[in-house]
């Protein structure tokens, strides 16, 4: 983002936009290094939790 005078104010990623399902979120929000440390065990309260998914999302990850 800028300002008429040209400062950057901010840059925004648009790298994983787009619309995802609930497990999706839930997912990629259990691989957030820099979250705080109740991220992790607090996530599921906001997305619901989708245990079996993730499983199966870190198992393909092995395999790459």
């Amino acid at each position: 983002m800028v300002k008429e005078d040209g400062t950057i104010t901010a840059i925004v990623d648009w790298d994983s936009a787009g619309w995802f399902p609930e497990y999706w979120e839930y997912m990629k929000a259990n691989f957030t290094p820099q979250a705080p440390n109740d991220w992790v065990s607090r996530i599921g309260e906001i997305t619901g939790r989708y245990d079996e998914q993730l499983v199966g999302d870190r198992r393909l990850c092995t395999l790459c």
